[in-house]
């Protein structure tokens, strides 16, 4: 069910879907609507072909087959465009992007197969590290679930204002609720709970009036264990991380992650660009 809008308030203009054109693949292309008519965006549709003329033709039409499919299930208001580049996958998306500047990026994740040890696949990995805009990741084993609580995981002495304001202006536009998981970094102290309020204080923008819940994660805690837990006692919620200020959640990313990590292809994941 598509909620009503926010006329106050518009963060999103155009989101930007990258599709692979894979079967299976429905939730992706789910949650892209679903966002597109929550937040009153434009959604292109984008496929970046790197093989033969052929696949190009065939890609193109199987683009527009997708796009017809979600016309039929999305109101008469919303917009829909196709985009096909052919190209090597991060330079092409780079020259789009330059050439159409988005305001959200959503792409699915593929299990890391190919690369011993890592939990998403390369694709995702690179475009989380090089775009500047914010990145909504859907692993594959997620399903497709409406989105009602978000949590913003740091340590709030990183905390950035910045940040803060896009993620509550995001989570204004769509009717979220708001939470904080503050985890405290390697090599710092533990913060008693009256300093993380304080802290909280100095980077939530004044005119932000939900209340915000507080969750407060201790030096050698398991940070995954924490989040799988509040995973399994809330809705479904899209997990908020500052891009390139990973501290200890890096492992998304790199290789070598936890047993535990494996909670986070199981939930939306959101990449703020700092």
């Amino acid at each position: 069910m598509v909620q009503k809008k926010n006329k106050s308030l518009q963060v999103m203009k155009t989101i930007l879907l990258i599709s692979n054109l894979a079967q299976g693949k429905e939730a992706i292309y789910d949650y892209a609507l679903n966002i597109a008519q929550r937040s009153d965006a434009n959604l292109i549709l984008l496929h970046v072909v790197e093989g033969e003329e052929t696949t190009y033709d065939n890609s193109r039409v199987a683009l527009e087959s997708l796009k017809t499919t979600l016309l039929q299930k999305a109101n008469s208001k919303t917009k829909i465009d196709c985009a096909i580049e052919k190209g090597t996958f991060l330079p092409s998306l780079k020259i789009f992007l330059n050439q159409h500047p988005v305001d959200l990026l959503i792409m699915g994740a593929a299990d890391g197969k190919n690369d011993v040890g890592f939990l998403f696949g390369v694709k995702v990995r690179h475009v989380v590290e090089e775009m500047n805009c914010p990145v909504l990741v859907i692993p594959e084993q997620v399903a497709m679930t409406e989105i009602n609580n978000l949590i913003y995981v740091t340590d709030i002495r990183y905390g950035d204002a910045a940040v803060v304001k896009k993620l509550t202006d995001f989570a204004k536009v769509l009717h979220l609720s708001f939470s904080l998981l503050h985890v405290c970094a390697d090599g710092l102290p533990n913060l008693d709970t009256v300093t993380i309020q304080a802290l909280i204080e100095t980077i939530f923008p004044k005119e932000w009036s939900q209340s915000v819940r507080v969750y407060k994660h201790e030096k050698g805690e398991n940070a995954d264990a924490h989040i799988n837990n509040l995973l399994l006692e809330r809705e479904q919620s899209v997990l908020a991380i500052a891009q390139r200020k990973y501290h200890f959640f890096h492992h998304l990313l790199t290789d070598k992650p936890t047993k535990e990590a494996q909670v986070y292809k199981h939930m939306p994941l959101f990449f703020m660009p700092v």
